[in-house]
């Protein structure tokens, strides 16, 4: 990713790291500056330092955000670009991040979804959780204690539910198809329908 204020360039890490072994760092920062520079019609010259004290001293994350903030840490894969003799600022990353559905302020960043998502009441041992944290299956909704993802056809299904087959954890139906079958079940052999 980049970040970019008036005049102040932040390159973060690409994947796979170690920019010094990985040439489409220099290429891509190289690419993004020339942009900034027409852009701003000013002479693309830059001064470019992967010191993790100078990226830490010319950047801020926005306290709302929930991004992982890699330019913070002790590595020489980010790096720090300002234009040569121009004032330039600090520069700020990140902002708040907004649910999809609801439009309320996310204060979780593993999820799309606010603390406010639907509570639900989980089918199979009546915990209530919301419902980003389940999966529904044939239309009633379980919690992630009570669901599976079956090794063989790779549909869910109800935990307590299934069996293990081989060291395999598989769905009913396809323990009872395995014992008629040598060759892997697949979804089309199986009459689940998920929601």
């Amino acid at each position: 990713m980049f970040h970019y204020k008036d005049g102040t360039l932040l390159q973060g890490r690409m994947y796979p790291d170690h920019a010094k072994e990985n040439p489409a760092y220099g290429t891509l920062r190289a690419l993004v500056q020339a942009i900034i520079a027409e852009c701003e019609d000013v002479p693309n010259l830059w001064h470019t330092t992967h010191d993790n004290e100078t990226i830490r001293d010319n950047t801020v994350t926005d306290g709302a955000a929930l991004h992982y903030p890699d330019y913070e840490k002790e590595t020489d894969d980010c790096c720090l670009s300002r234009f040569q003799e121009r004032s330039y600022s600090t520069v700020i990353i990140g902002s708040k991040a907004y649910d999809v559905e609801t439009g309320k302020v996310l204060n979780n960043s593993r999820t799309n979804r606010c603390i406010d998502s639907p509570v639900r009441t989980c089918h199979y041992c009546d915990t209530e959780g919301r419902e980003a944290d389940g999966v529904w299956i044939d239309h009633n909704w379980y919690c992630d204690n009570c669901w599976s993802v079956c090794d063989e056809c790779h549909t869910y299904f109800v935990s307590e539910l299934g069996r293990m087959v081989s060291g395999q954890l598989i769905c009913a139906e396809c323990a009872d198809l395995i014992e008629n079958r040598t060759s892997p079940i697949t979804a089309d052999d199986l009459s689940i329908s998920i929601v």
